[in-house]
């Protein structure tokens, strides 16, 4: 069990780059960390073993070298924007399998870059162009469409076969934009392509961070 403790409480350190800056800079001590850590994550452990392991993980050098290796292979990775993205959520049924046939044979939707499908148990997402969310509101019957995400940005990074293989990359990615105090919306993989959905007025902001990341800008 201790060793499981040890290994969520790194887990969790090694993919929060804020908490890694604050613990070399001394600006958080172990304890404090430690009830952060336990009510933030529900660690279900003592608060002891939780700073034991903490403390663990300061001298901990193979920790160290793999968050130096996540960065180095997203070194050079590629990034690519869309702007005026919509995203509409659809209760999953029988039906929409007929209804996504349709659209997808429909030849303005085949010429389409941005149309992006996500599959779930209960629900279904549907990405496109703002533009063509009209049509698709009209393909789809009345009600199925329980909710619709707007003024939306596609960003997305193009991953090399060693950044796919390595543990803590996707981590690594989506805590540098949480950390900018930006709402991931959406999430597609596709590997090598990860499509991260944010708020267009986010795009800036998050589209540097990630520029930063893969090319190590200081």
């Amino acid at each position: 069990k201790m060793t499981n403790i040890t290994r969520r409480v790194w887990e969790i350190i090694s993919t929060d780059v804020s908490i890694r800056k604050d613990l070399s800079r001394k600006l958080i001590n172990s304890r404090a960390l430690a009830k952060y850590l336990i009510k933030t994550h529900n660690i279900q452990a003592s608060l002891d073993s939780v700073i034991s392991a903490i403390r663990r993980f300061e001298s901990e050098e193979a920790f160290e070298e793999n968050f130096r290796t996540i960065e180095q292979v997203l070194r050079g990775s590629n990034i690519t924007t869309k702007t005026n993205i919509s995203c509409l959520t659809l209760r999953e049924n029988s039906s929409n399998a007929k209804y996504l046939y349709s659209m997808l044979c429909d030849d303005s939707f085949k010429a389409s870059e941005s149309l992006r499908i996500a599959k779930g148990s209960e629900f279904l997402k549907v990405i496109a162009d703002t533009h063509d969310v009209p049509k698709i509101k009209r393909i789809f019957s009345q009600g199925v469409v329980i909710r619709e995400d707007p003024n939306l940005a596609e960003i997305i990074v193009f991953l090399n076969e060693e950044a796919q293989q390595t543990r803590g990359v996707f981590a690594r990615i989506t805590n540098e934009i949480a950390n900018k105090g930006i709402n991931i919306v959406e999430v597609i993989t596709c590997l090598p392509e990860l499509l991260i959905f944010v708020k267009q007025a986010d795009l800036v902001t998050c589209h540097d961070s990630l520029f930063r990341l893969c090319n190590k800008v200081s």
